[in-house]
């Protein structure tokens, strides 16, 4: 549930920020030194990122880290039948029966029970908040967007109803988490043109920027990408709506000013280039990439011609291009798609220092990264 919001969103806003076609990640960023990977078979287990596997059991799914745990999918007879959480050096916190269960996030993970309806436990397994949503995000800044009926609120961890987004024109179709003491509200397009309209509203309720097709993401790190009318290119904005980096970019790629740098692109098809910027606006790496995707434990992909590779904060090649695709950092663990000496493609999981970590017996099909 967790991670389909945030595909989701991700998913509708690159129709919009991004030029190129991609396959980035849309994880997150973590710097601990484990994580959920997926083995041949579709077994799930908590490698570190020396390649140790750290779970004798394996499990039916796993997600990211969050609020110092990543949840990983028990597995019945008749696929998923529970949620375990572990904690990065691979000890059980809490196991849980619900049908469905996301990471947990200022302390409180939501689930779902078996007529569909999503409340909150705590870490303890305790419910804290009944069932009775038909969707539930994670908690940011004290508040969660949950949906009850054809209404989008937010509640408190108590489940007090504390806000409910009340835009001019159209209705709510998703309501994001609070950042940076905003959050991103999106309406589809009453008038039919664009897909969906997205406003701003801070924890009152008002509406700190109108809806608009103009905004590109969520305000990141602080920092959300904006399209500017005056010119049609992106450039940045605060919380406030002040534009903080002038509008100069065709694009920029997921989870910008992660590790304070972000990729952006320039120029127009077939020339767009990419490189990476601070939060002024400064160019840290100038664009000379054909793609990237968003820094994550002092490295980044980039893509020189038709290969993948992996840079430094300073642009220095820290992993020389070889693969024919590959995601972000996290946890310590890349994972990347390369040719085998026989032309068949393999997916692998490698380290900051480009050792392969486990690498697919199965020949992949097609590029997916979970």
């Amino acid at each position: 549930m967790k991670s389909f919001h945030r595909a989701l969103l991700c998913a509708i806003i690159l129709t919009a920020a991004q030029p190129p076609a991609k396959s980035e990640s849309v994880r997150g960023c973590s710097t601990v030194n484990s994580r959920a990977v997926q083995l041949d078979g579709g077994a799930w287990v908590l490698m570190r990122e020396d390649g140790k596997i750290l779970t004798s059991e394996r499990y039916c799914g796993g997600d990211g880290y969050s609020d110092g745990l990543i949840r990983f999918e028990l597995c019945g007879s008749g696929g998923s039948n529970g949620s375990t959480y572990l904690t990065p050096e691979g000890r059980k916190l809490l196991s849980v029966g619900w049908p469905s269960a996301a990471g947990f996030s200022q302390g409180l993970a939501a689930v779902e029970n078996n007529k569909g309806w999503w409340g909150y436990m705590n870490k303890q397994g305790e419910v804290v908040v009944a069932p009775q949503f038909e969707e539930a995000t994670p908690f940011s800044e004290g508040l969660a967007a949950v949906k009850a009926g054809d209404e989008w609120r937010y509640i408190s961890t108590k489940g007090d109803a504390v806000l409910v987004p009340r835009p001019e024109r159209g209705e709510v179709f998703f309501a994001s988490g609070f950042k940076s003491g905003v959050a991103l509200i999106m309406t589809e397009d009453p008038s039919g043109g664009a897909s969906y309209l997205k406003g701003v509203i801070d924890h009152s309720g008002r509406w700190i920027i109108n809806l608009t097709p103009a905004i590109a993401g969520e305000f990141d790190n602080g920092l959300a990408p904006f399209w500017f009318e005056s010119n049609g290119k992106m450039g940045f904005i605060d919380p406030a709506g002040r534009t903080v980096i002038r509008p100069q970019f065709t694009g920029n790629a997921l989870l910008p000013f992660e590790e304070g740098l972000a990729a952006v692109y320039v120029g127009e098809r077939p020339g767009v280039h990419v490189g990476f910027i601070d939060r002024h606006g400064r160019w840290a790496i100038p664009p000379r990439f054909d793609d990237a995707n968003h820094f994550c434990g002092g490295l980044a992909p980039v893509r020189v011609k038709d290969l993948w590779g992996f840079v430094d904060s300073k642009g220095k090649t820290a992993i020389t291009p070889q693969y024919d695709q590959a995601e972000s950092f996290d946890g310590g663990i890349a994972e990347v798609y390369e040719k085998d000496q026989g032309g068949v493609l393999r997916r692998e999981l490698i380290n900051r220092q480009g050792s392969v970590l486990y690498r697919s017996s199965q020949e992949a099909g097609f590029v997916t990264f979970h």
